[in-house]
């Protein structure tokens, strides 16, 4: 009985080292599953955005990244909005909402991505985010009106570092987190910190940076719960307006705030609007309080109790 009980315990034991090797092994598909650019996607583009001006940005030795830089008509421009996209995206579909901008739009994809060469990683993604910067500064690409870095999922820890680099007017992050490595515990506790390869930490940069922030969150994500969003949101030493609207992790362009959110801010980078909170039913308060009437329990936010985002 003692055997057999003892056998069981070892294969269990060695079940689950199998499996954390495996996760271990694999993390980096699982983490960057690159995104291809066919053919015809890229004759599609070239055919129906016309004002969309392919570059290329020379990162390293032997590595090149090809984007697009939508221009804006007329003279008065908004700023340049430099966007970062989520793990699994192929950025050329930021081109399609591109009209709805104020200024031009600079979407590059990551190593691995579309027509980018190299393999992405962490550290090549934060070096590469400085690199973009620095080309869209040479070549006349930055506006008068200066630049808006804007991260959606793992672009958010690499909008937060180019934000703590660089010169930016504001920061748009959409499903943002405190860490790659607090997100992978969320969703598996037994994982150690030092098991993940790309940790991601925006946190840590987050105290750096005094630009304005606009924090968009999904109510119902379950990949980057709210609470994840809400830690970095109470780091960052600017300004802060963070929206936390209906849905999860991959509809929140789909609801009409959504957009709202985005032109209102960049729109209030000229000046004049109050940062605060919002669940999208009307509620508002200024940052660093306690704001009555809202509640966050892993990624379930409701109406009826108190949030602190900062002691």
């Amino acid at each position: 009985m003692l055997l057999g009980l003892r056998n069981l315990l070892l294969v269990l034991l060695a079940a689950v080292v199998g499996l954390v090797a495996a996760l271990y092994l694999f993390q980096d598909r699982v983490l960057f599953p690159q995104r291809p650019l066919g053919e015809e996607r890229l004759t599609y583009i070239r055919e129906n955005f016309t004002r969309a001006v392919e570059v290329r940005i020379d990162v390293s030795e032997g590595v090149t990244l090809h984007g697009w830089l939508m221009e804006k008509p007329g003279q008065e421009k908004g700023p340049l909005l430099l966007y970062f996209g989520g793990n699994g995206e192929e950025v050329s579909r930021q081109l399609e909402t591109a009209h709805l901008l104020p200024g031009p739009l600079l979407a590059v994809n990551y190593r691995g991505y579309g027509l980018s060469e190299g393999r992405p990683g962490e550290e090549a993604l934060l070096q590469d985010a400085l690199a973009i910067y620095d080309w869209a500064a040479a070549s006349g690409a930055l506006e008068e009106a200066g630049v808006v870095v804007m991260g959606r999922s793992i672009g958010a820890g690499v909008a937060v570092h180019l934000a703590s680099a660089r010169d930016v007017r504001g920061v748009i992050l959409v499903s943002p987190y405190d860490s790659i490595t607090a997100v992978a515990r969320d969703q598996l506790p037994f994982l150690p910190s030092s098991f993940i390869k790309h940790p991601f930490r925006a946190v840590q940069k987050a105290p750096e940076v005094e630009a304005p922030l606009l924090a968009i969150i999904g109510r119902e994500d379950r990949l980057i719960r709210p609470r994840r969003s809400l830690e970095l949101v109470s780091a960052w030493e600017g300004p802060s307006d963070v929206k936390i609207l209906p849905g999860g992790h991959n509809d929140l362009q789909e609801n009409p705030l959504f957009w709202d959110s985005i032109l209102e801010f960049l729109e209030s980078l000229g000046g004049g609007s109050q940062p605060g909170i919002s669940t999208g039913q009307g509620l508002t308060r200024p940052k660093n309080l306690c704001y009555n009437k809202l509640v966050v329990r892993g990624n379930q936010i409701r109406v009826g109790g108190v949030l602190c985002l900062a002691g």
